[in-house]
């Protein structure tokens, strides 16, 4: 995990490594103080309040258009965290645009040098796949077009893929949070209830890869749960 400082308001500056837990009761007023984080650093911000399921088909716009459609909904959150954030379409269909843009500038490139074209492991929606499947072995997520599903692995007879708003409250939250740290922009990365519509254990192995996934950036999580409060290693409470 990356180095940054921040200014916690009413308790003065860190300026470490580790991720740090605000912890408290519901109403003692913890969005409101992770509000004031976010205006005093540069935070990339996950509401409680979101929106995770899916569109059966995802939206098809030009690269800026969708990057300010994602930014409009990030940003309602600042000033009305009550209100849900419905950024997750934009998301996902920045995450397979950018990945079908690196793949076309690969071909070309091999192409004009007359050499074979190398695999591409590193685009954020491959990792973001490997972190799904590290999370869910037996469910593959196939998020390559602008009609994703989930296709079962585990069952006994072959078995049509599902529509992502089919999915679970679980796997929708891990879908989502996962694309949410992939594209965050900042580096700070403040997540407000992580737990939410999560397993204990699956968000503890969550959290754990997506803190490995953004080594580059430092985490800030709001929750009142103390299970989940414990699990980050070498946290300030």
């Amino acid at each position: 995990m990356a180095k940054t400082k921040i200014k916690i308001p009413g308790f003065g500056e860190s300026d470490e490594e580790t991720p740090i837990v605000i912890l408290g009761p519901n109403g003692s007023g913890k969005t409101q103080l992770a509000q004031k984080i976010a205006q005093s650093n540069q935070v990339s911000a996950i509401s409680a309040q979101r929106r995770t399921w899916v569109d059966n088909s995802l939206p098809v716009q030009e690269e800026q258009e969708l990057r300010n459609n994602v930014r409009s909904h990030i940003d309602r959150w600042r000033q009305h965290s009550w209100q849900p954030t419905e950024e997750i379409n934009f998301i996902l269909s920045t995450l397979i645009q950018d990945h079908t843009n690196l793949l076309t500038k690969k071909n070309e490139e091999a192409i004009d040098a007359g050499k074979p074209l190398e695999p591409v492991k590193d685009t954020k929606l491959i990792l973001l796949q490997g972190l799904w499947n590290r999370l869910f072995p037996k469910r593959k997520l196939e998020i390559g077009g602008f009609f994703p599903k989930v296709k079962r692995l585990d069952a006994s007879t072959e078995a049509p893929p599902y529509q992502l708003r089919q999915m679970s409250d679980g796997e929708r939250t891990v879908l989502y949070m996962a694309a949410r740290v992939m594209t965050a922009e900042h580096p700070v990365i403040l997540v407000d209830e992580p737990e939410l519509h999560m397993h204990s254990r699956l968000a503890v192995q969550f959290w754990d890869e997506a803190e490995k996934l953004r080594p580059d950036c430092r985490f800030v999580y709001v929750t009142h749960d103390l299970s989940f409060t414990l699990s980050r290693r070498r946290a300030t409470f």
